[in-house]
C-alpha cells in the first residue's frame, strides 16, 4: 500500500489574515496530518524569529493548536494587514509576543492581537543544483 502524503495549501501571511487558504494553487508537505481548513504554510520573509523560523523557510500555521508559552505563533497587531511571527510568553500575569531580535517590537496580547495559529512546523529547502 502506498504511503499517505499530507500536504497543507501554501499562501501569504496577508491571506492568513483573513485566513483564505481554498483558493491556493500551491501545496506543502508537512509531517503532521492536519484536518482541511484547519492548517497553511507560508514562505518566512521576516527575521524577527531568525532561531525558530530562519528567512526562506517555510511554517506552517495551525489554528487548531492552542497557543501556550514558548509556542511561536502568528498573528495580526491591530489594523496591520500583515502578520507578524512572535514568541508567546508569559511575564508574570502580562501575556506577550516577543521577537529573537530587539529591533522588532513587542506586543502585549489583548483586544488588538488576535493569534491567528501555532506555528507547528518549519522547513529550510535548499537546491543543491
Amino acid at each position: 500500500s502506498a504511503a499517505a502524503v499530507n500536504l497543507v495549501p501554501v499562501t501569504s501571511p496577508r491571506d492568513l489574515a483573513r485566513w483564505k487558504v481554498s483558493e491556493a494553487k500551491e501545496f506543502f508537505q508537512t509531517l503532521l496530518i492536519y484536518p482541511a481548513q484547519t492548517a497553511a504554510a507560508f514562505v518566512v520573509t521576516s527575521d524577527a524569529l531568525s532561531s525558530t523560523c530562519p528567512p526562506g523557510s517555510m511554517a506552517v500555521i495551525s489554528k487548531r493548536h492552542t497557543p501556550t508559552p514558548r509556542h511561536v505563533v502568528l498573528a495580526v497587531v491591530g489594523q496591520s494587514e500583515e502578520p507578524v511571527l512572535r514568541k508567546f510568553i508569559r511575564e508574570g500575569d502580562e501575556d506577550l509576543l516577543v521577537a529573537d531580535d530587539t529591533r522588532f517590537t513587542t506586543h502585549k496580547v489583548g483586544k488588538s492581537v488576535k493569534i491567528l495559529g501555532v506555528v507547528t512546523e518549519t522547513a529550510l529547502r535548499k537546491s543543491l543544483i
